[in-house]
């Protein structure tokens, strides 16, 4: 029997619609067709020629971050695709552990194809191509609440941001100015220096780490408008930390997803320095919305502890917006904490449970996982047959809820006051707490 992630299956959905993996060039421009007219900003809108633009190069044999097949996608008689959906792939650093993610991106159903569960029957063959290949979990934006039908819960930080405008911050010392270089393909040494030292020293949980295919591939290759652009910073000549740009706008604002600089280069002194190079090369930024005609701002689009948002409280004029989060999917959560185990035993190691022996039972009503301890040694975790309603179990969790827990999102305490339906022993709280401390994460999204 062929498995549904094989690049041959495919699967009759009724009137004459297939459902099949993309692995031919007229379907890859099929897809982009129906990207740019999903996508438009409005009914009365042309199509979105950026996202078709975008939707062919995720797709291109030479992407970093593809596959093959590329996606998935239902074509109608006419051979015409009416809906798809990419599968990416996307790395991230848990606490020091290197985790692989299916990124399901660019789902899109034309209008007269909707309600007829394409999008499910498209999740179904991402999921399985993403679990066959090793993946740890899945991640994506997007709808609220729509893709918690399909097994996924809100688990990690995403996208909060603050919005400052050029005007509202003056002119910086003249000791301090600061001007932007746009890296090179050949940049990649300095800038990731700067970049891990960035988000590996600031007690972040989840993060994206950036290898050098990437970090060339959208300096050099990719045309797409939903790319970075990185510049570096130099102050006298020399290079001192970097600056992530997306390459269009928002709203009025260019948007920077991520700065540091070396040490010595405070922020005090740096948030206006930095404000007037971005003024400087704002006229980089592709404008795709043909109502805005200037740049105006930034949109700093951080993660919650950056110390630019503590600067910003002392005097600056802004708006902000608090963290939203990524969608995210553990089929196999015994999959999941075996891959984690490191970080789970250095931190019982440095807790009141240190030398911890006993076994821990966790139910997520109708599934289940068992963890052995042995003297603070993980010995055993194992996918669990456990009674529907979590009868002896050491804790109870609403299904894929757990994924909160593991990505420090939320304590058990407070999934407690949030749903009744979360529960936990005197002795299994403290293990929790002791495994999943509360810590931000900064998992920016590739391309």
């Amino acid at each position: 029997m062929m498995e549904i992630y094989d690049a041959r299956y495919c699967e009759d959905m009724g009137d004459g619609h297939i459902l099949k993996w993309m692995t031919q060039p007229h379907e890859i421009e099929s897809y982009a067709a129906l990207t740019s007219n999903v996508f438009k900003t409005d009914a009365q809108a042309p199509d979105n020629a950026f996202i078709a633009q975008h939707s062919r190069e995720i797709c291109a044999s030479d992407h970093p971050l593809g596959d093959t097949p590329h996606g998935a996608i239902v074509v109608a008689p006419d051979d015409t695709v009416v809906a798809g959906a990419v599968l990416q792939r996307m790395p991230m650093d848990y606490a020091g552990i290197r985790l692989h993610v299916g990124r399901p991106e660019i789902i899109a159903t034309a209008e007269s194809a909707r309600r007829r569960g394409y999008v499910r029957a498209l999740l179904k063959l991402l999921h399985a191509k993403s679990s066959a290949r090793g993946d740890h979990l899945q991640g994506i934006t997007g709808i609220p609440y729509f893709y918690q039908q399909f097994g996924y819960r809100y688990a990690i930080d995403y996208d909060g941001y603050a919005t400052v405008a050029f005007a509202d911050v003056g002119p910086p010392a003249p000791l301090h100015a600061i001007t932007l270089q746009r890296a090179t393909p050949d940049d990649y040494a300095d800038f990731v220096a700067w970049y891990d030292a960035d988000r590996l020293q600031r007690g972040l949980l989840a993060t994206t780490p950036i290898d050098a295919s990437y970090f060339r591939y959208i300096m050099g290759t990719s045309q797409s408008t939903h790319n970075w652009r990185i510049y570096l910073a130099l102050h006298e000549q020399q290079r001192i930390g970097y600056v992530i740009i997306g390459r269009a706008n928002w709203d009025q604002q260019l948007v920077v997803h991520g700065c540091a600089f070396t040490r010595g280069y405070g922020w005090a002194h740096t948030l206006p320095a930095l404000m007037q190079a971005l003024a400087h090369i704002r006229s980089d930024v592709v404008i795709r919305d043909p109502q805005i005609h200037e740049i105006t701002g930034v949109r700093f689009i951080l993660d919650s502890q950056h110390p630019l948002f503590t600067q910003l409280t002392y005097g600056v004029a802004h708006t902000r917006e608090p963290e939203y989060a990524w969608y995210v999917r553990v089929a196999d959560v015994a999959y999941l904490l075996n891959t984690i185990k490191p970080v789970l035993e250095r931190r019982m190691r440095h807790s009141a449970l240190a030398g911890y022996s006993g076994q821990s039972t966790w139910s997520f009503y109708g599934e289940g996982v068992t963890l052995h301890w042995d003297a603070g040694t993980l010995t055993k975790v194992a996918q669990a047959r456990v009674p529907r309603n979590g009868e002896g179990c050491d804790a109870t969790f609403p299904p894929h809820l757990i994924n909160m827990l593991i990505f420090g999102r939320k304590s058990v305490q407070e999934m407690k006051e949030w749903h009744h339906e979360v529960w936990a022993t005197p002795t299994c709280k403290q293990l929790l707490d002791t495994l999943f401390p509360k810590a931000p994460s900064w998992f920016h999204w590739l391309n």
